[in-house]
Parts: C-alpha cells; sequence; structure tokens
C-alpha cells in the first residue's frame, strides 16, 4: 500500500534478480553461490583482504595459506563483450582452442551498454590473459571477451 502510489505514477517499478546480477557484477562485488562458493575460496575470488590468516586457527586455514603462497587452480576475473551475446553462467571459457575457464555470471551493464560477467580461469592460463584470443560459448558460437576491472572500477 505504501508503495502504491509511486508504482502507479510510472515514476518507479520494480527491480529483480536481473537489476542486482547488473549493478554487481558493474562493481565487481561477488555473490555467493556465482564468484565465491565451497569451490572458489575467497583467495580465488579476489577477497583475500577479508580472511585474516593471522588468526591461530580456523576451518579451511591450511588451505588458504597453501593459496596464498600460489598453490591456486585458478582465480575469478571480470570481462567485457563487444557483440551483443551474453555468456551465461556454466558457459566454456576457451583461450585459443583450450577450455581454460568457466564463465560465473554474466549479464547486461546498462552503463556501458555491453555485455559484462566474471568468469574462473585455471591457473596456466593466467599470463595468457591480455592476449586477446579468449572465447565464451554462447549457443555454439565463440564470443569475443577482454578481460579488464569491473566497469565501476575502471574510473578511479
Amino acid at each position: 500500500d505504501l508503495l502504491e502510489p509511486a508504482l502507479s505514477s510510472g515514476r518507479m517499478g520494480w527491480a529483480g534478480l536481473a537489476a542486482r546480477d547488473s549493478l554487481r557484477l558493474e562493481a565487481g562485488y561477488p555473490l555467493y553461490g556465482n564468484e565465491l562458493s565451497s569451490e572458489i575460496s575467497p583467495i580465488q575470488a579476489g577477497l583475500s583482504w577479508s580472511v585474516d590468516l593471522k588468526k591461530s586457527s580456523f576451518l579451511g586455514k591450511d588451505s588458504l595459506l597453501l593459496e596464498k603462497e600460489g598453490e591456486i587452480p585458478g582465480k575469478v576475473f571480470h570481462y567485457q563483450v563487444d557483440d551483443r551475446k551474453i555468456p551465461r553462467s556454466g558457459a566454456h571459457l576457451r583461450f585459443k582452442d583450450q577450455i581454460a575457464g568457466e564463465v560465473l555470471s554474466g549479464g547486461f551493464s546498462p552503463l556501458t551498454q555491453t555485455p559484462i560477467g566474471s568468469a574462473f580461469v585455471k591457473c596456466e592460463f593466467f599470463s595468457n590473459l591480455n592476449q586477446g584470443e579468449w572465447f565464451a560459448e554462447v549457443r555454439g558460437q565463440a564470443v569475443p571477451i577482454e578481460f579488464g576491472k569491473p566497469v565501476l572500477r575502471k574510473r578511479g
């Protein structure tokens, strides 16, 4: 009842999960179950600042210490697409002809008017991130992607 006047005037509308996802992807924020999970650690997700490895002990500390020292299966990176096709969660990520990772989240950025997203990249492909031969599979087609900072972090 409280929102009814604003909604009926047409000046305000409901926002759902797609709006949340586009905003968090633009900002580079992780969502548990996508960029952070039981499979993807805070270190792999770029959130090492959020874990106090100096604490005496906690569940998973030994694994995180190994990751911090370089024993890491992969990391989360952000990408942008210069195409209208949106790579979605679960799509294979390829470097040249090799499967190099997987798309974690994908959506359309109202700010850049392009598809953006996050992907998990296997560690053996880290040195190739800027080589420009990266593709995400979208409905059987190879869509070129480019890695970079999240949209809202490019400015400053």
